[in-house]
């Protein structure tokens, strides 16, 4: 397969992604396709409200001076990255509703934290109330993983449901 047609795949392959990558993920992506696609950047920075676009802007201006065809397979490279990360993220989260066998709580309580943390970050809710131990646990077990990165969650989720297939199976 060319370099161009291994372009056009991974063009197509990252829309395909069932989980959204991070803000800074889709940054580099984009990044990189636009100096693959259209060389340095050659437009004017977004005005001071536009901060979506001067995200853009920087990102894609970051890789000033990098030429079409490395930008090309850099960004083939980063997307089966992705695919690779968020495949193996989708696999384990379709696996572990499948086990044969309900894990522990403090199980299924550390799944539930490396899931929350993986998918939306440091947790960002208040601690629920007095009568809520279920929600409170929860709550507790997801702020633990607070600092942990969503790259670092996903591995170590991928990871954790691996373990509890081999202990419990799958059905």
């Amino acid at each position: 397969m060319s370099a161009d047609q291994q372009f056009q795949k991974a063009a197509e392959d990252v829309k395909k992604l069932k989980a959204k990558p991070t803000d800074q993920e889709l940054l580099e992506i984009y990044a990189l396709f636009k100096q693959a696609s259209e060389g340095d950047c050659n437009t004017a920075r977004p005005g001071l409200l536009d901060l979506k676009g001067k995200a853009k802007w920087d990102a894609w201006n970051s890789k000033k001076g990098m030429s079409k065809d490395e930008a090309k397979s850099a960004y083939v490279n980063r997307v089966k990255g992705l695919v690779e990360t968020y495949g193996q993220f989708q696999k384990a989260a379709e696996d572990v509703k499948k086990l044969k066998a309900k894990p522990t709580d403090q199980e299924l309580l550390e799944i539930y934290a490396l899931f929350k943390q993986a998918s939306e970050g440091d947790c960002n809710t208040a601690r629920p109330g007095l009568l809520d131990l279920k929600g409170k646990a929860k709550w507790d077990a997801w702020n633990s993983k607070k600092g942990m990165s969503k790259d670092e969650a996903k591995s170590a989720y991928v990871n954790r449901v691996k373990g509890l297939v081999e202990t419990y199976g799958v059905s």
